[in-house]
């Protein structure tokens, strides 16, 4: 397997003040034959990586897998350092992780944490007005439209947007909780098909057009008690162990979502205000990755807990 930590991440080496840096890791398990290969792999993850990300004084913000099926599978694990040489020498020790016949497949981008005024993080601030809103002003819209959601499902190819559905939506897991990772790579002009309102209007970006979908549709997720969990912006690639991978092209902008439960993400994108507004995205999209997750870890902190399923 070829591992190699492209020029942007070899240039962090010697960046000690350079302000925090966010890691995005897509680990693939190695194809392990025993029943001892997924248990070795989360061992993995959540200690050898781990602790090279503990030593340079930063902290782990999620860990979760794309695929519920606990044998082999991929996973995504987020962590945060204190600047760009404290990113070098935790690519160091992943580099050296992809050699140990555990991990498959390994791609790491590096990016720009967003902050809410005065430095609090998203996951704290924002869970505090997810509770606020779902409490006093709550959406529990219980049935949504049937045959909305089959199409949605069924979908590879949503507007353009290249939609990833695992079967993580079945109804065992519907309620269980879940992240929502969103990549997403803007059109430097947005692009409204011919007799929308906007097409005849002053050209804007496509981040333009993505805030004019997001408008509203924030509060609604709020509303239904999730959140944005964590948010950063320019990502690049870092580290590769396969070429041409998907999640290794380089993206504006990253967020990843936290939904209480499984339906409250149908109930969303099955709902007439969100179909109602969904033209913008498309119009400010060059290229988007949406992949739900089931989370095995998403506390910052040093103590940890691996869901039992796994």
């Amino acid at each position: 397997m070829d591992t190699e930590i492209l020029t942007f991440g070899l240039a962090f080496e010697n960046q000690h003040e350079s302000g925090p840096v966010a890691l995005l890791s897509f680990y693939e398990q190695q194809n392990f034959v025993d029943d001892l290969g997924r248990p070795a792999y989360i061992k993995a993850l959540t200690e050898t990586s781990l602790q090279a990300v503990k030593d340079v004084g930063g902290l782990r913000y999620y860990g979760g897998s794309f695929d519920t099926n606990a044998v082999v599978g991929e996973d995504l694990v987020l962590d945060e350092v204190p600047n760009k040489h404290a990113a070098f020498l935790v690519l160091k020790q992943l580099e050296t992780l992809a050699f140990s016949g555990v991990v498959g497949k390994l791609t790491v981008l590096a990016f720009k944490p967003a902050r809410l005024p005065f430095g609090i993080t998203l996951s704290s601030g924002l869970s505090v007005l997810s509770r606020i809103l779902n409490t006093i002003a709550p959406i529990t819209d219980k049935k949504w439209n049937k045959r909305r959601e089959e199409e949605f499902l069924a979908s590879t190819n949503v507007a353009g947007i290249q939609t990833e559905i695992t079967n993580m939506y079945n109804e065992d897991l519907a309620e269980k909780k879940m992240f929502m990772l969103n990549l997403n790579k803007y059109k430097k002009v947005a692009t409204y098909e011919p007799g929308t309102k906007e097409a005849e209007e002053e050209p804007i970006s496509g981040r333009e057009a993505y805030g004019r979908y997001g408008k509203g549709g924030g509060f609604n997720i709020f509303r239904r008690g999730g959140y944005p969990y964590y948010m950063g912006f320019n990502c690049q690639t870092v580290l590769i162990t396969e070429q041409d991978t998907l999640e290794g092209q380089e993206w504006d902008q990253i967020i990843l979502v936290h939904y209480p439960y499984r339906n409250k993400v149908i109930e969303m994108v099955t709902s007439d205000s969100y179909a109602a507004r969904f033209y913008h995205r498309t119009a400010g999209m060059e290229r988007a990755v949406v992949k739900p997750t089931l989370p095995w870890w998403d506390t910052p902190s040093d103590d940890y807990e691996i869901m039992s399923r796994m």
